[in-house]
């Protein structure tokens, strides 16, 4: 029963924004949970046509209660380990500065992330994506009957984003954290 009131709670949201569409210009995709054509299989897009950022800008105006989401650092997700100057790795990686404008939450909604770009009030985080061009494991060999390969972690970041009621509401979001040697037997 509750996962029928929330998923209707939803649609009528989205019904509502795509009313609105003009105002906001809201993507349908976003209305019906699916990744936006930007993501390209990410978890994220750093610019979509349809941000809402004028309503954004309405919520943050004058409210100093978020004011920590923003500029106060650049988020890194937390593991243990963060690399040395020294140390070689089985995979290669690109730390790499973002600050999405739609995200994929942890319960895998997406949502638009509260930006003010224009304004200088981003929340950025760091995060390390596999070199695509690099998928092989280096310096390994494993024995025969067995594959590896370098594969993207995630881990949650919190950030500020629209809800489903269109406030501000901080919701953890899955962001690339690390590139990892993964194995399997073939």
């Amino acid at each position: 029963m509750n996962d029928m009131f929330r998923i209707f709670s939803q649609r009528l949201f989205c019904l509502f924004l795509l009313v609105l569409g003009n105002i906001w210009r809201v993507e349908r995709s976003f209305c019906d949970n699916e990744a936006p054509p930007c993501a390209n299989g990410g978890t994220f897009c750093e610019s979509v046509e349809t941000y809402p950022q004028e309503h954004i800008s309405d919520l943050l105006e004058g409210s100093k209660e978020f004011n920590s989401y923003f500029n106060a650092r650049v988020r890194r997700p937390v593991i243990e380990g963060r690399r040395n100057d020294d140390d070689q790795f089985l995979c290669s990686s690109i730390p790499q500065r973002i600050s999405p404008d739609i995200a994929e939450s942890t319960s895998h909604i997406w949502k638009y992330v509260a930006q003010k770009k224009n304004e200088g009030y981003t929340q950025i985080f760091i995060a390390d994506l596999c070199v695509p061009e690099k998928p092989a494991c280096k310096y390994v060999n494993f024995p025969l009957g067995y594959t590896a390969a370098c594969k993207q972690k995630y881990s949650p970041v919190r950030l500020l984003a629209l809800d489903k009621s269109g406030k501000l509401a901080p919701d953890d979001f899955l962001f690339p954290s690390a590139c990892l040697c993964s194995y399997k037997q073939n």
